[in-house]
């Protein structure tokens, strides 16, 4: 007889609960390719947990808390909780959006590199 599992199925990593975590992970997979590749710095506003920064633009790239040092080119405005299900692959960002529960605003075209980010960020 087959029996469910009970882990999750995208990744044997557990899930997300707190948000340094997330960008401690994203510094792990940043390197000059990957900057380079992005060439752009987004803000994450999240409400109770301040402002985050992904400077994925400028020399050896910046992430952490606060906001960067050059201009962001977007910034995302979420509540913690939809932040970890969105990086968990909980909720789709697209979903996330049309639900009203993300916020944009700046260079719109730059978020499908930041979803590109967060496909690679999740899978290694």
């Amino acid at each position: 007889m087959l029996t469910k599992s009970n882990t999750r199925s995208f990744s044997d990593s557990p899930a997300y609960t707190e948000v340094a975590p997330v960008f401690e992970r994203i510094k792990g997979v940043a390197n000059k390719a990957f900057i380079k590749k992005i060439d752009a710095i987004y803000v994450f506003d999240i409400e109770g947990e301040g402002r985050w920064h992904l400077d994925l633009k400028n020399g050896e790239g910046s992430i952490g808390e606060g906001d960067p040092v050059s201009k962001a080119d977007v910034t995302i405005i979420l509540k913690k909780d939809v932040f970890l299900k969105i990086f968990n692959r909980e909720l789709k960002p697209q979903t996330a959006f049309m639900d009203g529960e993300v916020k944009l605003s700046g260079d719109l075209s730059k978020i499908l590199s930041l979803q590109d980010m967060m496909k690679t960020h999740r899978h290694n």
